[in-house]
């Protein structure tokens, strides 16, 4: 029996079980955080922020 290869399967094993999980609560905590910093500056909607946007002072005004 080769113990090397029994390790090495293990931590394959490992690294695929854990890394969509890793990676996933990352993503989730990004988010989270981000809806709570936009509920602390009082902003509830994902649409309220192209109102603060700094491109949006950027973009071209239309005269109507």
């Amino acid at each position: 029996m080769n113990h090397a290869a029994d390790t090495a399967m293990f931590w394959v094993g490992a690294l695929f079980v854990f890394t969509p999980i890793l990676f996933f609560g990352i993503v989730i905590g990004v988010w989270w955080f981000q809806q709570k910093k936009r509920a602390a500056q009082g902003r509830e909607f994902p649409g309220e922020a192209g109102e603060y946007s700094p491109q949006r002072s950027q973009r071209p005004r239309r005269e109507t």
